[in-house]
């Protein structure tokens, strides 16, 4: 038994040598490197830099030694490009150029499709209505603006089309019978903007309700009388 335990204890001893000097070989290699690179580092701040003599200078004069780590040089850019790591990201200097080429290229001229046709289907077809019924009945042109805001009321409400040709052209009864005058004269630019600005802004000073103009009074009672035309509501 105690012959065992000598047995034991030999390889356990032995087994702590090897280890230790693993370990010392471990440290004194790692010791070995950092004073290589110690050594390296220490040269490379060491070393003096010297500058090429420029047509301007004397060809004997050079630049003192420094011991300081010189500044990394600031790379060249090339064509506007900056380089950062593997990446190149290109300047705006190629955009600017195409946008400015955009904005110098001539403006192309509208077809004369375009050009005679600068209003849409319902501003045309409003402005004919409030032109045909009642655009010369008063300088202020009030009641033309009244008719137009009639036309809109009706397109809102549930009981006539919801569209301005529809509202326009039904019938059963016939709603205006100045419909077949609509496009045999040429009517004036004020007529236009008073159609789209009728159709873009609305008539918030004529009550949604007002859905009759006529010479004659009709629905539940009248809004208001201009000029000979009643305006009533529904």
């Amino acid at each position: 038994m105690n012959k065992q335990l000598r047995t034991v204890a030999k390889i356990v001893s032995l087994t702590i040598a090897v280890i230790l000097a693993v370990v010392l070989a471990v440290e004194e290699k790692n010791d070995a490197t950092t004073l290589q690179s110690e050594a390296v580092s220490s040269e490379r701040t060491t070393t003096p830099t010297e500058l090429p003599a420029t047509p301007t200078q004397m060809p004997t004069l050079k630049q003192e030694p420094t011991s300081t780590v010189t500044d990394t040089p600031t790379p060249i850019m090339d064509d506007f490009t900056v380089i950062t790591g593997d990446v190149e990201i290109p300047q705006v200097t190629e955009q600017i150029t195409q946008v400015i080429e955009k904005k110098s290229s001539p403006v192309p001229e509208q077809t004369k499709e375009q050009a005679e046709e600068p209003y849409t289907e319902d501003i045309k077809l409003l402005a004919e209505v409030i032109y045909h019924e009642n655009w010369h009945t008063d300088k202020e042109k009030k009641t033309a603006y009244w008719t137009g805001a009639v036309v809109l009321n009706r397109v809102k409400s549930d009981r006539w089309p919801n569209t301005i040709r529809e509202v326009l052209y039904q019938k059963n009864p016939k709603q205006y019978s100045t419909t077949h005058k609509f496009f045999t004269v040429e009517l004036p630019e004020e007529c236009y903007e008073m159609a789209r600005s009728i159709i873009e802004n609305g008539t918030p000073d004529v009550p949604e309700n007002v859905v009759y103009q006529s010479q004659f009074k009709q629905g539940s009672g009248v809004w208001e009388e201009l000029n000979g035309e009643y305006f009533c509501y529904e």
